[in-house]
């Protein structure tokens, strides 16, 4: 009895014998997977580049299709009179002579683990209509997260009135009952002209009073960064594990390195993808790992399907995952500089673990960290130092970082949240810039 071979009809295309006939059908077949793959890859981008991110980026401020609207200002200062108004219900709710006893054991004992000085002064007009009341929310939110922590013994806190005319500092003087304080112009009233002048020492004072305390490290914080609940144990964990300790030769021991600053907080629209070195590779990082994870994926799942598919048709599935993977890598390249940086970074915010530590920038100082050890010889150096408008403070700092060779540490994503759309140093609110405020806490 012959034996019956039953095979799979060819293609009517590849129906050609001879050896240039198979070479002609595998030409078709090839074009046809191109024009497809083409038709898809077209149809992909068009829908989210064109459809999907317009739609994403209406209520994303760092999105690089985000249009300014009119009620931005109004909504930024709508969400900030919410946080205003949490944080004085919270400060109602404290002992004034139990709150400030907690922080002025600190005035006769030695050598907490940190000082925290908040650099404040008057904002808005003095009627108060205006007022963003920017230092109740951050002595609300450090005492709330001090306390949930049981730091305050090893934590001085205390606020720094730079304002030539502290009396007039309403903010400030209802504050005293509850928190200990420092006041640079008790009785003069001068002003300077230079405004970066007088930042710079302001910042020299408020850094040598931090000092007084003997602390291992100190924190500098503008009244208008507003820390994120859980800033305390991320601080401490990303001390703990990547700066006082290092692993040499496989063992855990203590970090000697020497440096000057670890930065709290970096300003979310100044961290986009292309504007730093470092940024730029957490973007080509996180592209390919995306399109990497997707290529993958699907190549897990034809790889199922191809058990049962002819021979012929398996030489195309690499280099058709090699097209996926280009054209999606390219497609989230595209859309991450898109929706930027910062939306990205926050998601590592659930857990502080996720939490990093990159190599510092010059700008800016809404809340700095200086080990102690440091920071007498920044005091030094400012004092003969002269800032003006094309030499700020950060800048100056950066200068003294640069003559000293010593290292510079940024935590991502930031601890500290900016919420000064009122200006101290320009006297007005930032308008066109209110879409950048635009969150609740």
């Amino acid at each position: 009895m012959s034996k019956v071979i039953f095979s799979r009809p060819m293609s009517p295309r590849c129906a050609v014998r001879g050896w240039f006939g198979w070479v002609v059908c595998d030409s078709l077949r090839g074009l046809w997977h191109i024009r497809r793959t083409l038709v898809v890859v077209t149809a992909v981008y068009a829908f989210v580049l064109l459809l999907l991110l317009p739609f994403v980026c209406t209520n994303l401020p760092y999105c690089k299709l985000y249009r300014n609207r009119i009620g931005d200002f109004s909504n930024a200062l709508n969400y900030n009179s919410i946080r205003t108004k949490n944080a004085e219900n919270f400060i109602q709710t404290l002992d004034p002579a139990k709150t400030k006893a907690l922080y002025e054991q600190h005035e006769d004992t030695c050598c907490p683990r940190f000082a925290i000085g908040v650099i404040t002064t008057k904002r808005g007009s003095s009627g108060g209509k205006d007022k963003p009341m920017y230092l109740t929310q951050v002595m609300a939110r450090l005492h709330e997260v001090l306390t949930a922590n049981d730091a305050i013994p090893k934590t001085a806190l205390f606020m720094c009135n730079v304002d030539p005319y502290h009396k007039t500092h309403k903010e400030f003087q209802a504050l005293t009952t509850l928190f200990p304080y420092r006041i640079k112009y008790i009785r003069s009233s001068f002003i300077f002209e230079a405004k970066h002048e007088k930042e710079k020492l302001d910042y020299m004072f408020c850094l040598r009073e931090a000092l007084d305390f003997q602390p291992k490290y100190v924190i500098l914080v503008e009244d208008d960064a507003l820390p994120h609940l859980d800033f305390y144990q991320v601080l401490e964990h990303v001390l703990r594990t990547k700066l006082e300790t290092t692993i040499k030769a496989g063992e855990l021991v203590e970090n000697d390195e020497e440096w000057l600053w670890l930065k709290l907080n970096f300003p979310d629209n100044l961290s986009f993808f292309e504007r730093n070195w470092y940024f730029a590779i957490e973007w080509v990082a996180l592209s390919l790992f995306v399109s990497g994870s997707f290529t993958l994926a699907l190549h897990i799942v034809y790889q199922c399907r191809l058990r049962n598919d002819v021979e012929e048709n398996r030489g195309y599935h690499g280099s058709w995952l090699y097209l996926v993977f280009a054209f999606s890598f390219l497609l989230v390249f595209a859309c991450l500089v898109i929706l930027e940086r910062p939306y990205f970074t926050y998601l590592r915010s659930y857990s502080k673990h996720f939490y990093s530590l990159g190599p510092g920038t010059s700008c800016c100082t809404p809340a700095v960290l200086f080990p102690a050890g440091q920071a007498p010889y920044v005091i030094g150096f400012l004092k003969h130092t002269h800032c003006n408008s094309q030499y700020p403070l950060d800048f100056a700092l950066e200068n003294y970082r640069l003559q000293r060779g010593l290292r510079q540490y940024l935590i991502s994503p930031n601890i500290f949240r900016h919420i000064g759309m009122y200006s101290a140093l320009r006297g007005k609110y930032n308008e066109r810039e209110a879409s950048k405020y635009l969150f609740e806490e």
